[in-house]
């Protein structure tokens, strides 16, 4: 899908030695997903060279696995951050002009709370403000509650 819409997708695992981690494979399937759906979405919203990276790396003091799916769409405001993920809310500066319902988000972060890890805006320079793009990280515990 990604390529059928110009996206330059990649995929980035750089560390060998990931610390095993507890998941349910579908729905770890259901809720990445949903948010490589945004992402697919909001990167080519006005943008004339979409990309899309995911990156998957290691929390070693956490014993976790952390999954960073980044773009460089229009960004997501800081004080819409904290909203994204209520179920129905769609950002002010997109609702009207790309498609969806704004439950997917919602749906990722009580997949993944289920199997005792979280999904968050990424903590870094991609996501503070507009036009740089928005990160998110799925992270997932090593002793996770099942």
């Amino acid at each position: 899908l990604a390529q059928d819409k110009g996206i330059d997708f990649k995929i980035l695992i750089p560390e060998d030695n990931l610390p095993g981690v507890w998941f349910r494979p579908r729905a770890l399937e259901e809720a990445i997903s949903n948010i490589l759906d945004n992402a697919i979405k909001y990167v080519t919203y006005d943008n004339n060279c979409p990309k899309i990276t995911v990156t998957v790396g290691a929390l070693l003091e956490q014993g976790g696995v952390i999954v960073r799916i980044s773009d460089n769409g229009p960004g997501i405001p800081l004080k819409e951050q904290d909203m994204i993920f209520e179920r129905g809310y769609r950002g002010r500066k997109t609702s009207s002009t790309v498609s969806g319902s704004g439950i997917g988000l919602d749906i990722s972060r009580s997949i993944l709370m289920n199997m005792g890890g979280e999904v968050r805006v990424g903590r870094n320079n991609n996501t503070s403000s507009d036009e740089k793009g928005s990160t998110f990280e799925v992270i997932l515990y090593r002793d996770a509650r099942q």
